[in-house]
């Protein structure tokens, strides 16, 4: 896992939900509250809060991946890029993505 997703988060909520209210909860149905966070976090008038919630969680628990994806530099598009640019400049190519050798 690389990055938070609201599945993810649901199950996060559902596990804290059970270990901070402990007993008591013989009637709670977990299914519900589980989807309720997916459905909450889903909807497009709470876009906001996904993009911040996810975002909060992926810069704290996924920090290297975060840098990976902020760093332009370190990006597979570029590298992939990069890659086929320098073999085309070895064929005699221009390095142009675009089909032109």
């Amino acid at each position: 896992m690389t990055e938070m997703t609201v599945p993810a988060l649901a199950y996060v909520a559902f596990q804290v939900e059970e270990v901070f209210c402990k007993g008591g909860h013989d009637l709670f149905d977990y299914s519900r509250f589980y989807y309720d966070v997916i459905r909450l976090l889903e909807d497009p008038h709470m876009s906001w809060l996904k993009k911040a919630v996810l975002q909060w969680y992926n810069v704290r628990v996924f920090p290297n991946e975060v840098q990976r994806i902020i760093d332009p530099d370190n990006t597979a598009d570029l590298m992939i890029q990069q890659a086929i640019a320098a073999g085309m400049h070895e064929q005699g190519g221009t390095g142009d993505l675009d089909g032109s050798w």
